[in-house]
């Protein structure tokens, strides 16, 4: 599925703000469902995920199976994600969101602007 980025995020590579990329609809609806990103082409709906499945992308990291978490760390390219237990995948992914949710866009002058000026 085709997206535009409207936050900041990392996806093998860095992803700012008005970036269009083709990804996985699985992690195009989590992304759109997070407000990260925007869809830029009609989902069909055979596409879309039923609730209980396990395309439901509203389903929380915590009540993913282990199959399901490995496979969206594989998707989010966690280092080392083939060698963790499930608590492990969870820590991960669970730290890969809120880096990609902090990470300030270069598009945005104002971003990171709350830091103060290292001092030496």
């Amino acid at each position: 599925m085709k997206v535009e980025i409207l936050k900041a995020t990392f996806w093998g590579e860095p992803l700012n703000v008005g970036d269009e990329i083709d990804i996985d609809n699985t992690i195009a609806q989590r992304w759109i469902n997070k407000g990260i990103a925007k869809p830029l082409e009609e989902v069909p709906p055979s596409q879309k995920g039923t609730e209980g499945s396990a395309d439901d992308n509203n389903k929380p990291l915590d009540e993913m199976s282990y199959n399901e978490l490995r496979e969206l760390a594989k998707e989010n390219e966690i280092p080392g994600y083939s060698k963790m237990n499930k608590e492990a995948l969870l820590g991960a992914l669970q730290v890969h969101e809120i880096v990609a949710a902090e990470t300030p866009s270069d598009n945005n002058p104002d971003a990171g602007d709350d830091v103060p000026p290292a001092t030496t």
